[in-house]
């Protein structure tokens, strides 16, 4: 007789469909066709729901649902900025963990000829 499987939990389950839902629309948006169809589908909702006024525009907002939306956006906007900075320093140290060192001293050492050109074009830029 096989094993009873484990019951998973509402989270467990919540997860999996998190992630069925991101493949799904990951090999839509590689796909330039079905990109496209769903954009169109999108803006049609967007455009029936701002027919019907569940959509309130911000030219139909009052002030005080004005400056709430805005704050909204702003911790949105914060913390989008925050993510993709995270996933840039993470990435960036990736990249510094995982290159071979160069030999430094010989790059960066610059010909005693160069620096001397380098200095006068940097005087005559000044005294122009």
């Amino acid at each position: 007789m096989a094993p009873k499987k484990k019951k998973a939990t509402k989270e467990e389950i919540l997860q999996k469909k998190r992630e069925a839902e991101r493949k799904r629309y990951a090999k839509i948006k590689n796909d330039p066709q079905k990109r496209e169809e769903l954009r169109e589908k999108e803006r049609l909702k967007y455009l029936k729901k701002k027919e019907k006024g569940t959509r309130k525009l911000v030219e139909n907002m009052t002030p005080r649902e004005h400056r709430d939306a805005k704050k909204k956006w702003k911790v949105h906007c914060t913390k989008y900025r925050s993510k993709k900075k995270v996933l840039a320093n993470i990435t960036n140290s990736f990249i510094k963990e995982n290159t071979p060192d160069s030999d430094a001293s010989a790059s960066c050492q610059m010909v005693p000829e160069v620096v001397v050109r380098n200095n006068k074009k940097e005087m005559k830029k000044l005294k122009n």
